[in-house]
């Protein structure tokens, strides 16, 4: 099954303006207020969560899926309505969920924006094997020189993969899948995933084509099987044009 990075667009003409989001008002002290949105990762959101509104820029498009970068929202999805009824028929519940979250713009409150917190992960569906894997590790005299060396990994499975990554935390090192392979037996239409350069969220083409359909707009598809840097240094353009 083909499956599709959903990634906000990159076209600032479809944006309005970047970074579309200006501010965000937020309603506690965030650093050590262990319910803000922000402090819970991968995680379901507590009935009593603290959100944060962001504020656009006047410049800025209402998309369809908003980039946003600020303190809070991790890697949360920002999306309207529109968009949200779309791929929240293919979610499993389990996995993820929308929270209302009205967005502001030149003084008006726009409703029917959501977040999406997701929490449940697909890495089962990764070819371990056939995946591009870098390591940066820590020189022998880090603690002095700070510098890293790049290693690239060679893995068998998930078991051994998860392996790394704990060495990798306890060390406070960055493993991350730079080129992507899914294994073939995937049947999901929406899917996350973790330490992969290009994105968390992949959607089938199923799903892509309902989306594109719909007419949803601030998005753009990357396909999974290249690397961040091949689409963007020579697919992507193909198909969205210039940047």
């Amino acid at each position: 099954m083909k499956c599709f990075f959903l990634k906000n667009t990159l076209d600032n003409r479809i944006k309005g303006q970047y970074p579309q989001i200006k501010d965000v008002r937020y309603y506690c002290h965030i650093w050590d207020t262990p319910n803000f949105m922000g402090n819970i990762h991968f995680k379901k959101f507590p009935d009593d969560v603290i959100l944060a509104t962001p504020i656009l820029d006047k410049k800025s498009n209402l998309t369809d899926l908003i980039e946003i970068w600020h303190v809070g929202f991790n890697l949360n999805l920002l999306l309207s309505g529109k968009l949200k009824n779309i791929i929240e028929k293919y979610i499993d519940k389990s996995k993820g969920e929308f929270i209302s979250c009205p967005i502001i713009k030149e003084g008006i409150e726009y409703l029917d924006y959501w977040i999406f917190n997701g929490y449940g992960f697909n890495q089962e569906f990764i070819d371990f094997q056939n995946s591009l894997i870098k390591y940066e590790k820590h020189t022998d005299d880090f603690e002095t020189t700070y510098e890293t060396k790049m290693v690239f990994l060679s893995v068998e499975n998930l078991k051994e993969f998860e392996k790394y990554i704990k060495v990798a935390q306890e060390k406070t090192e960055l493993i991350t899948i730079e080129k992507l392979i899914l294994k073939e037996n995937i049947t999901p239409d929406f899917v996350m995933l973790r330490y992969v350069f290009s994105g968390l969220y992949l959607v089938s083409e199923k799903l892509k084509t309902e989306i594109e359909s719909a007419g949803c707009t601030g998005i753009e598809f990357q396909p999974s099987h290249l690397s961040l840097n091949e689409w963007l240094h020579s697919e992507r353009e193909k198909v969205y044009g210039k940047i």
